[in-house]
């Protein structure tokens, strides 16, 4: 699998040496998370509200238009047939603009080193057409449509399901994605850094400074944070509360419990602190995030 995304992803690159390194981390570290599947029929001037999805967004209009809104660019209208590819963490807002829409969604994640979005290390276009995007409609559908016509599926046959759909789409996308800049730098410094970003992933929870995470890097604080802003475009302290808010978000959209159990769980002992940051992140509270978007997933009580 590693080397098939490889060549798909790169084609034949010019230098040696970081290909091998690519390599090695998809296959040891690939990671697929399904989050939700659906399909809806909206009525002209619906519109999702500006809202910060912790997913890689798939939209697809099967039938008719809507229009999406960035910060900072112009509106981008899509055409029946034609799939929106937005990755994790960019608010937005999309709003119907014909007499009727059809969409049908997915929202996934793809992570290497334990928490590193894939979609990090690559471009990939906002707006898909043609074959591509008739594609993934139809990828969308069909698991939709399997996972409701055979009742109760066992947790191995789901979970199955789920991973099939997950490397079917991701071979769809992986054509239209371009490395980023310096993309052989990153890799270099992010094998320096694989048992960090572990411990991270699995103690984001509680407290953890600067210094802690570089003596586990085996690199002064100083030398520390210069490596990891290289492999992550972030200092280690946005990088963590990332995870953290990331984390309450999946929270408040598949669950039912407290907000201020959430903000206790991803390592915000003050709830008005966890408030803060999180409307600071995702432009409204921790409340209004959870309210707008109920039409995603409707969480079981717990």
């Amino acid at each position: 699998m590693a080397c098939v995304l490889h060549v798909i992803l790169y084609g034949l690159p010019k230098k040696k040496e970081w290909p091998m390194l690519l390599d090695d981390i998809l296959d040891r570290s690939l990671r697929f998370e399904f989050r939700s599947v659906g399909t809806a029929s909206l009525d002209k001037g619906h519109s999702t509200g500006w809202r910060v999805v912790p997913r890689l967004m798939i939209s697809h209009a099967y039938q008719g238009r809507e229009r999406l809104f960035l910060r900072n660019a112009k509106p981008l209208l899509i055409q029946t047939g034609e799939t929106i590819l937005l990755p994790a963490g960019i608010r937005h807002r999309v709003d119907v603009v014909g007499a009727q829409e059809t969409r049908c969604w997915a929202h996934v994640n793809y992570f290497i080193l334990e928490n590193l979005d894939l979609f990090s290390l690559f471009h990939i276009p906002l707006v898909v057409d043609k074959k591509p995007s008739r594609r993934i409609g139809e990828l969308i559908r069909n698991h939709q449509a399997r996972d409701q016509s055979s009742g109760q599926p066992g947790v191995l046959l789901c979970i199955a399901r789920e991973k099939d759909f997950g490397f079917q789409l991701l071979e769809i996308m992986a054509p239209l994605c371009t490395p980023k800049a310096n993309v052989d730098t990153q890799l270099k410094n992010l094998t320096r850094l694989e048992g960090v970003m572990e411990f991270m992933q699995h103690n984001f929870h509680r407290q953890i400074s600067r210094d802690e995470l570089a003596e586990k890097a085996s690199l002064s604080p100083t030398q520390f944070h210069k490596v990891f802003k290289t492999a992550t475009g972030k200092s280690p302290v946005k990088y963590l509360e990332e995870i953290r808010l990331r984390h309450a978000q999946q929270l408040l959209i598949s669950t039912h419990r407290k907000i201020s159990d959430i903000a206790r769980e991803c390592g915000y002992s003050d709830p008005y602190v966890f408030s803060k940051f999180f409307k600071r992140a995702c432009g409204c509270s921790p409340l209004t995030y959870r309210n707008s978007m109920a039409d995603i997933t409707s969480p079981e009580p717990e």
